[in-house]
Order: C-alpha cells, then structure tokens, then sequence
C-alpha cells in the first residue's frame, strides 16, 4: 500500500510541476500569435480592403486572421497569475515534504516471515529441465511474496508468523523426451502432484508462542481446485498454501 500511495504522491508531483513550468514559462499578457493576413493585391479575387472593415452603425470590426483586441475586462491579470503560481509552489512544497516523509519512513514490519532451509535440496523448483539457481530464487521468491500478501489479513496485530520450508515440489514436471522446444515447459498432470513439507509457529503481541506445527501437504486433487488465474503458473501452489492458512489461522486471537 505505501508504494501505490508513492507513485500517486509523484504523479500528482510531476502534474503540478508541469502546470506550474507551463504557467512560468508563459509571459503575462501574451497574446495569440498573428495568423497569415489577407491577401496585399486588391486585385485578386477575394481581397478585403482592411482598411474599412465597419459594421452598418461605423464601428469597426476585427480584421481576418487577426485577434481581436482585448478590452480591459478580457486582458489577463498578472497577480492573477502570480497568485496561481504561489498556489502551486506552495502545493508542490507540501507534496514534495510528504514525499519526503513517506520515503524516510520505515516500512510496517511483516506479519509472516517465510524461510526457505537449504533451498538447493529441494525435490522440485526448477525453472527448466536444466535448472539454474537464479529461476529457483525467483519461483521461490514469488511463492514467498505471496505467502506474506495472502496471510497478512489473516493475523492480528502484534501476530508474527513464521513458516519454515525443508522441502517443495511444484505441481507437473518436464518431459524432456518430447524434445528440446519442451526443455522449458512444465507438463501439468495428476501424476505430478505438488508438496510441501514445513514448520511454522506463531507468536502473540508478547512473544509467547500460540501456535505451533509441522506440515507435509501432498494434494493428489489439485487440478480439481478453482483457481482465479488459470494463467499463473504457480496457481496450484498459491491455492493449497492459502487454504492452509485459512485453516490454521482462522481462530487466531480469538482466545
């Protein structure tokens, strides 16, 4: 929430910074630049003697492609102007303080603490048929990031929770006999179901622990789940994690 709140605070900026540049830059009183006049040869077709544009009563009447003059009422007052450009400034000075504020502040601590013990060993988080170490961390930290999000309604304040990972597999595997286009793509069968084995524990505001576990979930129905995301490639995982928690976690803080 703190960075959505950010980007707003420098959208917002950068909108009065080029409000307030566009009002600078335009000198007070400026009027519009003179368009092509009429044509200078009386002879041709079409000419206008400018000379003698007048209404019926005399009066005379702006000329083709020129502005009409401004009359005292419609000519633009420069401390107007200058009141808006202090407006401005001024609001981007609280902008820019608030800004400030938010940046230096430190962020809320996590109410979920994930960790992933001896990640090198675990059974199945690979990227590819030939894994690498940097498509591990990002799956795991995916999986870690989204832990933390989907509990953090889940746990009162001044909760902690702690989950400790010894092993996962991803839901599907690769099939690297269908040939090399398919080193990259994980099959999605029954047959390849996901796990998770994990400790976890909960402390209260004091520190004491309320709840404590250990956990070895394989679930052999997961394509039978309702997930909202069919294209996310971890939505199995996300699914069966969050439902444990709701399970766990449901009464927390009620006792």
């Amino acid at each position: 929430m703190r960075c959505e709140s950010q980007l707003k605070r420098r959208g917002l900026l950068a909108g009065c910074m080029g409000i307030a540049a566009y009002l600078a830059a335009r000198p007070a009183g400026a009027k519009p630049k003179k368009g092509p006049g009429p044509p200078q040869d009386r002879n041709l077709p079409g000419a206008l003697d400018t000379g003698r544009l007048c209404d019926m009563f005399g009066r005379r009447l702006p000329e083709p492609g020129f502005p009409e003059p401004l009359s005292p009422k419609n000519r633009p007052d420069n401390n107007s102007t200058m009141k808006v450009l202090r407006l401005f400034s001024a609001a981007l000075g609280l902008l820019a303080a608030g800004s400030l504020r938010a940046s230096d502040a430190p962020g809320a601590p996590r109410r979920t603490e994930v960790v992933f013990d001896h990640p090198e060993k675990f059974t199945d988080v690979r990227d590819s048929s030939m894994p690498s170490d940097r498509g591990r961390d990002s799956i795991l930290s995916e999986i870690r990031d989204d832990l933390v999000a989907r509990t953090a309604p889940m746990i009162p304040e001044g909760y902690r929770l702690t989950v400790t990972f010894s092993d996962i597999k991803l839901a599907g595997d690769f099939e690297p006999w269908r040939g090399p286009q398919w080193d990259d793509i994980r099959i999605v069968k029954a047959i390849y179901p996901p796990e998770f084995k994990f400790t976890y524990s909960v402390t209260d505001p004091s520190g004491r622990v309320v709840k404590s576990g250990t956990e070895d979930i394989r679930d052999l129905d997961f394509q039978t789940r309702v997930v909202i995301d069919s294209s996310d490639h971890l939505r199995y995982e996300k699914q069966i994690l969050e439902d444990w928690a709701h399970a766990t976690l449901r009464d927390l803080g009620k006792t």
